[in-house]
């Protein structure tokens, strides 16, 4: 990689980018990246295997108590 970008560039683990073309619910999404990163997680490390599931669960109940909140005007 260094030759072809000609710049150091160190070997990553991961990346991902989304692009949106519309309005979109920030907390749905990332409580969907929480439970994608859960369920893809090896388990191995305590930060990913309760971290993770600790995330979707703060998430899902933010969720439920906005949803179960009546309107606002």
């Amino acid at each position: 990689i260094d030759a072809v970008l000609r710049l150091p560039v160190e070997p990553m683990l991961g990346a991902g980018m989304v692009v949106y073309a519309g309005p979109i619910d920030a907390l749905e999404h990332a409580v969907n990246f929480g439970r994608f990163f859960r369920n893809e997680s090896c388990g191995k490390c305590v930060p990913c295997r309760i971290g993770s599931q600790k995330l979707v669960d703060v998430g899902t109940d933010l969720l439920a108590r906005r949803d179960a909140a009546p309107p606002t005007m």
